[in-house]
């Protein structure tokens, strides 16, 4: 679940190698968002594996 005024704004992050590869955005797919309630709403990705030995995902919230 996920209130983005109470929690902030988030990004989905992927990478390969913990150590020496960068976090990237782009790789996820966005399959919906329903309101949950007046206040939360639940966010479903798929994360395709196809063709990976290893995949590490983050979610990153930040703050204002």
């Amino acid at each position: 679940m996920w209130n983005e005024r109470l929690c902030g704004m988030s990004a989905f992050q992927l990478t390969t190698n913990l150590v020496s590869d960068p976090w990237k955005t782009n790789g996820l797919e966005f399959v919906g968002a329903a309101g949950f309630s007046n206040v939360w709403e639940a966010v479903t990705h798929k994360v395709p594996t196809l063709g990976k030995d290893q995949q590490f995902i983050r979610l990153k919230i930040e703050k204002d």
